[in-house]
């Protein structure tokens, strides 16, 4: 089984996915999505937004010109109380959603086979390995969840 990093090096002994296949499991790539009724831009701009009850920041996150603000916002946002134990059900939620809406990044999740996923950011060591490459890596293990529900037939 070899390794797909999303985004980082890797050494000789694991596979390095093409620039443009990296891309699409990120939450910055641009693939419009329309969760509840309502249209976000990218992955990151639905995640981001569901971190507030504030209805002026959710506002806000969801129009942002970029990713990039929308993340920014909602590291600024007054935060909902329950976000720590409901990130990771939106975090799915997102993933879900983009692959039934968006076929080019869940053919790209099929076509990774069995390779081990990983979030390489140094420096998120939950959703990715984090800088000291020991982080939980919580993202690479949904979008493997994700591909084995496209596998099974659930999505």
């Amino acid at each position: 089984m070899g390794i797909l990093y999303t985004r980082g090096e890797t050494n000789g002994t694991q596979i390095l996915a093409p620039r443009k296949e990296k891309w699409d499991f990120l939450q910055f790539c641009i693939y419009p999505l329309v969760i509840e009724g309502v249209e976000y831009s990218t992955a990151e701009h639905f995640f981001q937004a569901q971190k507030t009850h504030d209805s002026q920041e959710w506002k806000g996150i969801v129009s942002s010109p970029t990713p990039s603000v929308a993340k920014r916002l909602g590291g600024e946002c007054h935060l909902r109380p329950d976000w720590e134990e409901i990130k990771c059900g939106v975090m799915l939620q997102v993933l879900r959603e983009k692959a039934v809406q968006c076929l080019e990044f869940r053919q790209a999740l099929i076509d990774t086979g069995d390779m081990e996923l990983i979030e390489a950011s140094p420096f998120d060591s939950y959703w990715g390995r984090g800088l000291d490459g020991k982080g939980i890596n919580k993202l690479g293990e949904q979008l493997m969840d994700i591909r084995q529900m496209i596998k099974e037939g659930v999505l």
